[in-house]
């Protein structure tokens, strides 16, 4: 979505957006990840079952590119039913960005068992509140 379509289908995205924060006890705020997307820092790609927000970091030490799965929002079901489609998309552009890899991290247990077909476990963070 570009810069000047963001305010446009923020009326679909922001919903989501809460849903997920709530549901993983997030730091941020929706208007955070709208400021991001505005000063494009991060990328917005929507469908009609859902949403991507994509942002192109490197590693620490090598400066490695990679693309991080920010955020991700789809209805019930429909990121499991599309699976296939979507690493082969988000292979495509992570390539296309001239990304090494992509990675995606999350509170949620449930996404260990569904994508450890397709990515292994870098790293689990512990964080003491």
């Amino acid at each position: 979505v570009a810069a000047e379509q963001i305010l446009d289908v923020w009326p679909k995205v922001e919903p989501g957006l809460s849903v997920i924060r709530k549901r993983c006890k997030a730091q941020w705020f929706e208007r955070d990840i709208r400021r991001h997307l505005l000063e494009r820092r991060a990328s917005l790609f929507v469908s009609e079952q859902g949403f991507l927000i994509l942002e192109k970091c490197s590693e620490p030490l090598t400066f490695e590119p990679y693309l991080n799965v920010w955020l991700m929002f789809f209805r019930a079901g429909e990121a499991k039913k599309r699976k296939t489609e979507l690493v082969a998309w988000l292979d495509a552009f992570a390539k296309h960005e001239r990304c090494v890899t992509w990675k995606f991290s999350s509170p949620r247990e449930e996404w260990a068992g569904e994508m450890k077909d397709v990515c292994e476990v870098e790293v689990i963070t512990w964080r003491r509140t």
